[in-house]
């Protein structure tokens, strides 16, 4: 791999270098809403800010009102590209795709058949 491609691949959707803690983070919220149907933004942040301090002080800074800010632009804005699917929506979205258990269960049931069908 030459240096050009070893550049191309720390690139992020839109052609910016990723920031690791940035991802640290995005990963994050993806996975609060997955593991927790049915959340609403500030359920979503209440729990972000629960569970993964470390990882919004790293990626937004330590500035309260700020964060909540952010977390609360991130709602809307921010994207998340299911690495299995290659689905790609805002945070809002994957909300509404994680409504219930149910829906939940079928994504998962998803992921495992586009993995299954990627190996053969």
């Amino acid at each position: 791999m030459n240096e050009f491609e070893e550049d191309l691949l720390r690139l992020g959707p839109y052609g910016f270098p990723i920031d690791e803690s940035r991802e640290e983070l995005r990963e994050a919220c993806w996975n609060v809403l997955h593991d927790n149907p049915g959340l609403d933004r500030q359920d979503w942040i209440d729990i972000l800010v629960a569970q993964y301090p470390s990882e919004i002080v790293d990626a937004l800074g330590a500035d309260p009102s700020d964060v909540m800010h952010q977390l609360s632009d991130w709602w809307e804005m921010e994207e998340y590209e299911d690495r299995v699917t290659g689905i790609r929506c805002n945070f809002s979205e994957w909300s509404e795709y994680f409504i219930n258990g149910n829906s939940v269960e079928l994504f998962d049931r998803l992921e495992e058949a586009m993995a299954l069908n990627k190996a053969l």
